[in-house]
């Protein structure tokens, strides 16, 4: 059975493919006392599009949520 040398790996393949920002990641959660649970997190107030939600999350680093009622399309 082969070995691999992870470590190596890992920093070739980060070293190529050159990352610029972390993932986003989003979930739908259904009641507000779900959101307020989350450390540190922004909850929108503002009638917001889901592309501004998630451009802070990416640019800033932030943890958002906005309200159903607050968003500019209906999923």
């Amino acid at each position: 059975m082969a070995t691999y040398n992870w470590v190596a790996i890992v920093a070739r393949l980060n070293k190529l493919i050159r990352y610029g920002c972390a993932p986003v990641g989003m979930k739908w959660i259904k009641t507000e006392e779900e959101f307020r649970q989350i450390p540190k997190v922004r909850i929108q107030e503002k009638h917001y599009p889901t592309c501004v939600a998630v451009g802070q999350a990416h640019q800033f680093g932030w943890t958002t949520a906005c309200k159903f009622e607050n968003y500019h399309a209906k999923f």
